[in-house]
């Protein structure tokens, strides 16, 4: 009997938010699961990782993201999967 395939995704985002809030919402931000910002800069801009067993898993986190009050845009920069 085979094992089924399991999916392991990796995305990168770069994210813009207002800078006077931007402490906050990077807490909001990196309290979703499997969600950690790597990186900001004084001008409201952010690296973000996510990582997940699907696609789908990282669309929803993206979702959440983009619902958190002051993100301004979110750009996705890298995806990558590997079937294990």
């Amino acid at each position: 009997m085979t094992k089924p395939n399991t999916e392991y995704h990796v995305t990168s985002l770069v994210c813009q938010v207002w800078p006077k809030h931007a402490e906050s919402i990077q807490s909001q931000i990196e309290s979703i699961e499997n969600v950690e910002v790597h990186a900001n800069d004084d001008h409201g801009k952010f690296l973000i990782t996510i990582e997940g067993r699907s696609q789908k898993f990282l669309e929803l986190k993206t979702e959440a993201i983009k619902t958190i009050d002051g993100v301004l845009t979110i750009a996705p920069v890298y995806h990558e999967y590997l079937i294990e």
